[in-house]
Parts: C-alpha cells; sequence; structure tokens
C-alpha cells in the first residue's frame, strides 16, 4: 500500500483458504494515527456478504475494530478472497505498517499479520 500526503488509500483484508466455517469473527487493524486517518469508509468484501451484523468503528484514533456475525451465509471452510476494504487518508509522509491483530471468535487462532505503507514523496 502506498500514497502521498493528501491521498486516499485503500486496505483490503484477504482471506486464503479458510481452516474451517466462519460464522462469527473480530480483529483490530491498528496503524499510526500521525501517519494515516480511517475516513470512516469501509466496503464488505464478498466473503462478507452473507453476514447479518457487520460492524466496523474506531474507538479510538490508530485502531479500528471490525466484526460480524451471521446465523446463515457464514464463510465456508475453504474459501478465500476479500472480507473488508477500509480507506485511509495520507496526514504525514512517514513509512509506516498497518497490522490485523487481536483476532478473536472464529479467528482467534489465525496469524496476526501486517501490510506496510510505504510514502510517496
Amino acid at each position: 500500500m502506498s500514497g502521498s500526503v493528501g491521498d486516499v488509500v485503500t486496505f483490503s483484508v484477504l482471506v486464503n483458504k479458510t481452516p474451517r466455517d466462519i460464522e462469527t469473527f473480530g480483529f483490530s487493524v491498528v496503524f499510526d494515527s500521525d501517519v494515516l486517518g480511517y475516513t470512516g469508509d469501509y466496503e464488505k468484501g464478498q466473503l462478507a456478504e452473507g453476514f447479518q451484523f457487520f460492524d466496523v468503528n474506531e474507538e479510538v484514533k490508530g485502531r479500528v475494530n471490525v466484526g460480524g456475525f451471521t446465523v446463515w451465509g457464514e464463510i465456508k471452510e475453504g474459501s478465500s478472497g476479500e472480507l473488508l476494504k477500509l480507506d485511509f487518508r495520507v496526514l504525514e509522509c512517514r513509512d509506516s505498517v498497518v497490522e490485523i491483530k487481536d483476532l478473536v471468535d472464529s479467528m482467534s487462532d489465525w496469524y496476526e499479520v501486517m501490510e506496510s505503507f510505504r510514502c510517496e514523496s
């Protein structure tokens, strides 16, 4: 992910071959709020289309919490694709990282991951 000051950049949460059906999930997207600002805009990916409850909010600067559950329309074991897109505005030209942390529920034993953000001056 890269961009210049003032740009809106998109962070995609991708899933590769889920180890089991996913009916509930939660995680945090953590970032340096001096470098990136969450715009409040997000888009559910195709994997989350069947979820009756899906919430994204920034409780504190630098941490966006994401959660969802479904009674029907779960993500089937072995599925791959996009779960979510989040938009950020580049506030400061400095390289940084965006991390997925604190995974819970059906994702509790998944690895935490990070993606680099590179500032283009």
